[in-house]
């Protein structure tokens, strides 16, 4: 945070003052120190703009006077006229250019326009006019921050802190950078320091609250938020993110509680109503989590995050015309830009309504695999409208997308593309093509595994003496669902029965799991092998039956029309619909549901039931 310094705002308006009775004069006939007395009495009532005229007053009378100018320079900042400031700043320094604290404040404005460049130079002026002037050290690192060049801002933190060590915002500004370049340890040191010099620093608690809490130690980030509301009871933004923390934590009613509170602070804090809506849609409530998503969209029209909140409320409940339409806000999503940037080509956007016959469109993936391989089922369906099809998808799903139904060329993403008439990206199909649920094309299965390759992985498995079973049970790390997901195989294990013969289909085995799979032998893993959707695809078909979390290979399952339970956790995906126990995408595909959050005891139950009555043992 940038720290201004002898601010004579705060000081004047701290002192004890007669109380100055104006005279009816005209201005000719008043003083320069009746004007600038009376700036004096109105800056320390807060009036400052009554303040800044009379010092201008003053001023007219005399022009040099160092104080007055340095006040009106401080008021303009404040009342945000930052190009007077910067004048009146500039012509203090003339009168008194041996002043470091004047440098320093006019750095700040610079700093607050944007103009970094400029505000170190003066931050730095006022460095080589005091030498231990901590603030101003402090001031530079931060423009230096602005710029992105994060090794000299971390320097010129340092200097602050050896010029000052019980000047606590290097401490905290640091911590910051620390923070973002993931050194958790070291950031989590200067934030305490910097709690520790000044036990009322809401920032530093607040940081440190979000810290925390990606990084998963909840209790430690509730209680840095409810340090922040006994420092200041209506912060709004300690209670939205303690109401998101009481979320995770499954709290929700606790959660509802901050969020109301935020509500009566602010009514009209569009983000409080769209985290309840989250709160709703966690509970399985998404008829009442779209209505707080459209009253925060009602705050704000263009809050990208309530809009597409909304489209999975939407989607979820079956209203695919609406939820499709909200789905394009992802590009505008922090969320979903964090998973993938929108591609920025000059031809134009395919939105179903320009004609395609005899024209090239690309269509290229956004997401992840599993999102490919779902919605590349619609390539068959622009095929019908006579034209030249590009498909650019990730490169281990070339071999295994090349033989979709439908007229395309296929192409791993990061290799050059022809020229082409229109785009779309993947995801936006179904808006294009008017997909509802009573439409969903190829249903029945849409992908076919390589025949000669499903002979080879037959051969590796050598004879079948029992049924086989494909395992997934965890997906990527990096998906913003994998902690409801996803689950640790030893949790699975007693409920499989030893009648079957289990396989890992997963290609990446986590740490936590693989003392599991080293102590049973009797679950085989493939990792070597499944070097690409390909292999794993003619894997899956040598299986009698898959079960898998909500990954990539339940859709790669799916879509090879192959048996297959996918487990879901309580809250489960868009796709899955509400409380089903099939689905509209893939006929082929039971789906397995939480009864309650987090409760994966029984879904594990029902496994180990289904799995009996489906052998017929």
């Amino acid at each position: 945070m940038p720290t201004f310094t002898n601010n004579q705002l705060d000081i004047l308006r701290s002192l004890e003052m007669p109380v100055f009775q104006q005279r009816e004069n005209s201005f000719s006939n008043k003083s320069f120190e009746e004007y600038f007395n009376a700036g004096l009495i109105h800056l320390q009532n807060n009036l400052n703009s009554i303040a800044l005229n009379n010092f201008q007053n003053a001023l007219k009378i005399n022009p040099y006077h160092f104080d007055a100018l340095q006040l009106s320079a401080l008021l303009e900042s404040e009342l945000n006229n930052n190009e007077s400031s910067i004048i009146y700043f500039q012509k203090a320094i003339a009168i008194n250019e041996s002043n470091p604290f004047v440098y320093n404040n006019c750095g700040l404005v610079f700093d607050k326009i944007g103009k970094w460049e400029q505000a170190i130079e003066y931050f730095s002026q006022a460095v080589k006019l005091k030498p231990d002037f901590a603030q101003a050290y402090n001031n530079i690192g931060i423009s230096y921050q602005h710029l992105k060049k994060f090794s000299l801002a971390l320097k010129y933190f340092d200097l602050s802190i050896k010029s000052d060590y019980k000047f606590a915002d290097p401490f905290y500004n640091k911590a910051n950078i620390l923070k973002e370049f993931k050194k958790y340890d070291q950031a989590y040191l200067h934030f305490k320091i910097a709690i520790e010099i000044n036990s009322n620093f809401i920032q530093s608690f607040f940081s440190l609250g979000l810290m925390m809490a990606e990084l998963n130690k909840y209790e430690e980030a509730l209680t840095c938020f409810n340090k922040v509301l006994e420092i200041d009871q209506n912060s709004i933004e300690a209670l939205n993110n303690k109401g998101n923390l009481l979320q995770h934590m499954n709290r929700f009613d606790e959660a509802l509680i901050c969020y109301n509170k935020a509500l009566q602070i602010k009514p009209d804090l569009s983000q409080a109503h769209n985290n309840i809506g989250n709160l709703y849609h966690r509970l399985n409530r998404p008829k009442e989590a779209s209505s707080y998503y459209e009253k925060a969209i009602s705050l704000s029209p263009n809050f990208a995050e309530a809009h597409w909140n909304n489209a999975l409320a939407n989607l979820i409940m079956g209203n695919y015309k609406l939820g499709w339409k909200e789905f394009e806000w992802r590009w505008h999503s922090d969320y979903v830009n964090h998973i993938s940037k929108r591609r920025n080509f000059q031809q134009t956007l395919w939105t179903g309504n320009e004609p395609l016959e005899s024209k090239t469109i690309l269509v290229y993936s956004e997401q992840g695999l599993g999102d490919t391989i779902h919605f590349s089922r619609f390539i068959e369906k622009l095929s019908s409208f006579n034209c030249k099809i590009f498909l650019e998808v990730q490169p281990s799903l070339t071999e295994l997308l090349s033989d979709l139904p439908g007229n395309f060329d296929i192409y791993p993403s990061g290799t050059a593309l022809p020229s082409f008439d229109y785009h779309c990206p993947l995801l936006s199909l179904p808006l294009a093509l008017g997909i509802e649920e009573f439409n969903i094309p190829l249903a029945n299965g849409y992908l076919n595994a390589n025949p000669i390759k499903i002979d080879n992985w037959s051969k590796k498995l050598g004879p079948k003496i029992k049924p086989r079973i494909g395992l997934v049970c965890s997906g990527s790390k990096d998906h913003t669902n994998d902690l409801v997901r996803s689950f640790k195989i030893d949790s699975l294990l007693p409920f499989l029965p030893d009648m079957f013969e289990y396989h890992i289909l997963q290609k990446e085995i986590r740490a936590v799991d693989q003392p599991t799979l080293d102590q049973n032998k009797k679950i085989k893993t493939h990792i070597s092998d499944l070097t690409d959707f390909s292999e794993t695809a003619a894997l899956v078909k040598n299986m009698d039956l898959i079960i898998s979390v909500d990954t990539s290979v339940a859709h790669l399952a799916g879509s090879l029309g192959h048996p297959t339970w996918i487990l879901l956790p309580f809250r489960s995906d868009w796709r899955w619909s509400l409380n089903r126990k099939d689905s509209s995408w893939y006929k082929s595909a039971s789906l397995i549901r939480q009864s309650d959050i987090d409760d994966w005891q029984s879904v594990f139950n029902d496994v180990n039931t289904k799995l009996s009555e489906h052998f017929s043992f």
